[in-house]
Formats: structure tokens, sequence, C-alpha cells
């Protein structure tokens, strides 16, 4: 409520209150990734990647959604060659999970493919030495 009434200091303080109680509450962890990420796009990195490394291995899901989160922002912030890497990796990991289950993994792996659509459209937009 404190985000959406325009207190970020409040806003923080609810989120990092929101993690302390549950460090996997996927939603705060975006939330604050995002309002991090907006004065300091390294720093809302930092967030999705400790998460990431914090979760366990069961929550695939919710891994997916952090990584997917990560190429957004990094394509957002015109960090092309990161946002290609992470895409990358996720690709690579969602493709071998889809061989043990493919019925589920394999929506994760057209979900980072369309990442890489968006973040080709975000770079032919950009000028070449942007790049």
């Amino acid at each position: 409520v404190s985000l959406q009434n325009g207190d970020l200091t409040a806003g923080r303080v609810g989120l990092a209150k929101a993690l302390k109680l549950d460090p996997e509450n996927i939603d705060a962890i975006l939330v604050s990734s995002a309002l991090e990420a907006g004065d300091n796009l390294d720093k809302g990195l930092a967030i999705l990647d400790e998460a990431i490394q914090r979760l366990p291995a069961t929550k695939t899901r919710e891994r997916r959604e952090l990584r997917e989160r990560r190429i957004t922002l990094l394509t957002q912030g015109k960090r092309f060659a990161e946002a290609e890497h992470t895409y990358t990796e996720a690709l690579a990991l969602f493709k071998k999970m889809a061989q043990n289950n493919p019925q589920v993994f394999q929506t994760y792996v057209e979900n980072v493919e369309g990442l890489i659509v968006k973040l080709n459209e975000a770079k032919s937009r950009e000028p070449a030495v942007a790049r």
C-alpha cells in the first residue's frame, strides 16, 4: 500500500519485513528488485541474483520468474550483451529441464524464447554504438 501511495521509504521497509518473514516470497523479491532497479540497475539485479541462489532447486517456477525478470531488466537497461548471456544460460537450463518433464518446462523455454524476441527488438531500436 505504501508503494501505491508513492511512499518509497515505507514501501522498502514493508518489503524488507515481508522478506524477513518469508525469504522465498517471490512477489516481494520481484517488487523489491524492480523498485531498486529504478534507482540502480545493479542493485535490482543483485536482489534477483541473490534470490535465485537462495531459493531451493524445487522452486523451479519462482526461479524461472526471477531469471526472466533479470533478462527484462537488463534489456530495459540496454545492457544487451548481459541480457543475451542470461538468456542463453536460462534457455540451456530450461531445455535441460524440459527433457525430464516436457509438459511443464516447454512452456518455460517458450517464455524465455519470447524474451529474446523483445531483446532483439530493443536492440534494433538502438544506435549501433550502444550495442
